[in-house]
């Protein structure tokens, strides 16, 4: 067996390789760029070997397809034989059931235990949604390659509707690593799933404390649409780290989250895209981790990434440029040269990207994007890149030509505030006589009130103004709703001349705004008692509640534990589940369930059919007081930065 360099790392680390992202077989038809794929795939196996990881995790997207083709396989299974395979011992003691982790595979097996098979490097790796199972089957490319034993393929969601994550127990020495996968889900379902409280995570039964949890998942974290992708707050808090695949910009680095866990953002080792994220630096990172489950990631740099620089310029800021120009051909020569000088320069700029590696590709990629406030001022991007066609690897896709955003004009007029106030009390008009004014300035019959009267919506107005009543309107045309029924039963046959005579002013009117204002008064005194309910529901804030029972005789107070229940809705597996499984969202409200529908007798009767029209009274429902969110402290302990325990990490 021969020693390789990282061998002389402290033995009691566990120490794992990370990356994401690998699309192998992207552009494999491209002259220039076909082996970028791979190449960047061979030099991260490679520092694996050298650096002498323990294994390799993958975040998903290790094709490009999920229908590769033979060639991109043969290269693929190729690069991981040279790496894989060998003579070197594997020191990561498997303990849970191969069975159940591997199920959705042919061969339920770890490769590293498999007594066929000579595995020095384990690679563990999930899918992503280019290498997705599909077809007869439900097959994933990764199917191949498990089934082949150089890869460990797990983490895949086999039902839609309920899913289960269990983790893979590993041991090295004193280090317990609980690893879980949680392969590429189409993310409004997945958000819909945990916002249902249908996904759970199960917890190692025997001294959970002592496992550092780590999470893969292939999801989008930017938010691209309303449910389009997994908010940090839906993952639960007892995860270490979290390895996130699918998002191609490098921040490998691992960044605090609102939680209490990391977030490890590998990106892609190949860039995909002309875009400014996929011109960060490309890193893979070495993850070693301790027995008391705090833990470092060292990122290392790739030396075969083609070069690759980004820019965005406008028009208007081209000095040479006259926009005033009328000559449309001229202007365009212009721009032309002066965007020809820019690209001369990202160039140049390119060349000092350049590692020396045998393997990297020396024509770099450039995108400039061009922001224009004219459609005369665009350029043809092929005939432009026709210049630089033994200089970048991407000739004809140089230019973007983007729209610049036209600039709000926010007016500066001067507001004197203290001038209307002033105005405003001098005046003394409240909204009651605006709106009275209003209705007595129309002269046309249809827009005259004639079940609604006009003070009592004055005052409805106003409170929901003043005092931020937003019931107020409803009440005071339920109120009128009534009164007209009412006045309708009353005049029984004539209810022609009832209905003319609907709107009734005067004694009525001044009842009506009295109830609202004593309405008013006992909505603030039930607020202010749910306030104080709430700062005293805040002082029993702790994980053992206690009911407090009163004597009736001596007027002692007795302590009594609260028996766990079941949690009902989305909130249940916070203190009702087993201690053994943790619900994905820690903190959800239980939706309102909807009555049951059916078909009401039928009514002929005016009063009948008036009654149905009616709104349904609502209870008024006290709402749990929300418990204010603190900022966690244990992600601020669990990293270190060397390998002594006087070395932590204070605060990030």
């Amino acid at each position: 067996m021969t020693l390789g360099s990282g061998d002389s790392q402290d033995p009691s680390l566990f120490r794992i390789l990370i990356s994401s992202d690998i699309h192998l077989g992207y552009g494999e038809k491209h002259p220039e760029r076909g082996d970028d794929s791979f190449n960047s795939f061979d030099e991260l196996m490679g520092i694996g070997v050298e650096q002498g990881v323990d294994m390799v995790i993958l975040g998903g997207d290790l094709f490009h397809e999920n229908k590769p083709s033979r060639s991109a396989e043969i290269k693929c299974l190729q690069i991981l034989r040279n790496h894989v395979l060998g003579d070197r011992p594997v020191q990561v003691e498997y303990l849970s059931d191969p069975l159940v982790d591997f199920a959705h595979c042919n061969s339920k097996s770890v490769n590293y235990e498999n007594p066929n098979l000579n595995i020095g490097l384990p690679v563990f790796s999930i899918h992503g949604n280019h290498d997705d199972p599909s077809g007869l089957g439900g097959h994933s490319c990764l199917d191949l390659v498990h089934e082949a034993g150089l890869v460990n393929y797990f983490g895949k969601v086999t039902d839609l509707k309920y899913i289960k994550v269990r983790p893979i127990l590993l041991r090295k020495g004193d280090v317990k690593v609980a690893l879980y996968g949680l392969s590429n889900v189409k993310d409004e379902r997945l958000h819909r799933l945990f916002r249902e409280n249908k996904v759970e995570f199960e917890t190692p039964a025997e001294d959970p404390s002592s496992w550092c949890n780590i999470l893969v998942l292939h999801q989008n974290r930017a938010k691209r649409g309303p449910t389009n992708y997994i908010p940090e707050s839906f993952l639960p808090d007892f995860f270490h780290l979290v390895i996130w695949g699918h998002e191609h910009d490098c921040r490998i680095i691992p960044e605090a989250s609102d939680r209490d866990f990391f977030i490890c953002q590998p990106g892609s080792p190949t860039a995909t895209s002309l875009c400014e994220g996929e011109a960060i630096p490309k890193c893979v990172g070495i993850l070693n981790i301790r027995a008391d489950t705090k833990f470092k990631l060292d990122p290392i740099p790739l030396q075969t990434v083609r070069p690759m620089v980004f820019k965005t310029i406008a028009i208007t800021d081209l000095k040479k440029v006259d926009l005033a120009e009328p000559d449309m051909k001229r202007l365009n020569q212009a721009i032309e040269t002066q965007l020809k000088y820019e690209v001369e320069e990202m160039i140049a700029e390119a060349e000092n990207l350049l590692t020396g590696h045998t393997k990297q590709g020396t024509r770099p990629m450039i995108r400039l994007r061009v922001e224009y406030t004219d459609e005369s001022q665009q350029l043809n991007s092929a005939r432009f890149g026709n210049m630089f066609m033994e200089s970048v690897s991407n000739a004809g896709e140089i230019l973007l030509f983007k729209r610049k955003a036209a600039e709000r004009k926010v007016k500066t007029d001067n507001f004197d505030m203290d001038a209307m106030n002033e105005l405003g009390e001098e005046s003394n008009v409240t909204m009651e006589d605006l709106v009275m004014e209003y209705f007595n300035s129309q002269t046309d019959d249809k827009n005259q009130l004639s079940v609604l009267n006009v003070r009592g919506i004055g005052a409805a107005v106003k409170s929901y103004i003043e005092k931020d009543d937003k019931e107020a309107l409803k009440y005071v045309v339920d109120k009128a709703m009534e009164k007209a029924y009412n006045t309708l039963l009353d005049r029984g046959d004539d209810i022609e001349e009832g209905i003319d005579n609907l709107n009734v002013a005067g004694d009525d009117e001044k009842e009506m705004v009295k109830e609202l204002e004593s309405r008013d008064r006992g909505r603030r005194v039930e607020e202010s008692g749910a306030k104080k309910g709430k700062q005293r529901d805040e002082l029993f804030d702790s994980d053992e509640d206690m009911k407090v029972q009163e004597s009736d005789s001596d007027g002692s107070v007795e302590a009594v534990p609260v028996k766990a229940t079941r949690g009902r809705g989305r909130g249940r597996g916070a203190r009702g589940a087993a201690a053994s499984t943790v619900r994905g969202r820690a903190a959800a409200k239980s939706p309102a369930k909807r009555g049951g529908r059916g078909r009401a007798p039928a009514q002929s009767t005016i009063a009948a059919a008036f009654a149905r029209s009616q709104p349904a009274k609502q209870t008024q429902q006290s709402q749990a007081a929300a418990s204010s969110a603190r900022p966690s402290q244990r992600n601020k302990r669990q990293m270190f930065q060397s390998d002594s325990d006087d070395d932590l990490l204070g605060a990030l």
